[in-house]
């Protein structure tokens, strides 16, 4: 009986040595799961066939880049397609963010669009935003997209309490000592394989992206991503 307990005991310890690890490594991986080889490529990027936003007009043209830190393309398409549309380029790379509801005040750093593993990505920042290059610019037409992890001990929750973010809140976005003002239209879950919250669009919009859902460890991974559209109240800068 002793030696059962004491096997029960040492289970038990492991079971929560186990736990810990999850907890200190969990959301430090990529916002969306990375694919190896052309074969585990996204196809084709095509317009999303689900209803579009209730914001933010989908552009009827040009191609829209991958979605997240580890989202890879094949090596068939290859990086200058993400970047053959002038529109897409930063004019006004975003600086800092701000959401006065959730007392959120971010720096916003680029989040370069990289070459790796036979395809291209974003690799998203740790501790800050990051303005996911070859998307618009702070209050110009299109969509400016915002990318920031949830849980994460080495890469920080900048955008930890995203999820709290209503319609019809405010988020104040600076390009240096410009500031550009947008209005929340739309907050959703998405899976976490659905581009179409970077997709381009005809008006001038913000989408904020991190994870959520359900942790899975068998695949290391978020089973959503949690988006927030806002879009310019303003007119967009020509």
């Amino acid at each position: 009986m002793r030696r059962i307990c004491s096997l029960l005991s040492n289970l038990l310890i492991l079971a929560a040595l186990g736990g810990l690890l999850l907890l200190a490594v969990q959301g430090s991986g990529p916002l969306i799961p990375a694919t190896s080889g052309a074969g585990m490529a996204i196809e084709g990027l095509a317009a999303p066939t689900e209803p579009g936003w209730s914001g933010g007009t989908p552009a009827s043209d040009g191609p829209a880049p991958t979605l997240l830190e580890a989202v890879v393309l094949s090596a068939a398409a290859p990086l200058a397609s993400a970047t053959a549309t002038p529109a897409l380029l930063a004019s006004l790379p975003i600086t800092t963010a701000a959401i006065p509801r959730i007392a959120l005040e971010t720096a916003v750093v680029s989040a370069a669009f990289v070459e790796r593993d036979g395809g291209t990505t974003w690799e998203v920042p740790a501790f800050k935003a990051g303005h996911a290059q070859h998307t618009a610019g702070a209050g110009e037409r299109g969509n400016a997209v915002l990318l920031g992890h949830v849980s994460s001990r080495n890469a920080g929750n900048v955008f930890k309490d995203l999820d709290r973010v209503q319609g019809g809140d405010l988020v104040h976005v600076f390009s240096g000592e410009r500031r550009f003002e947008y209005r929340v239209l739309d907050v959703r879950a998405l899976p976490r394989t659905d581009l179409s919250s970077v997709h381009p669009t005809e008006t001038a919009t913000l989408s904020l992206i991190t994870c959520t859902g359900l942790w899975l460890p068998t695949i290391w991974d978020y089973t959503e991503r949690l988006v927030v559209r806002a879009e310019l109240i303003d007119p967009p800068l020509p």
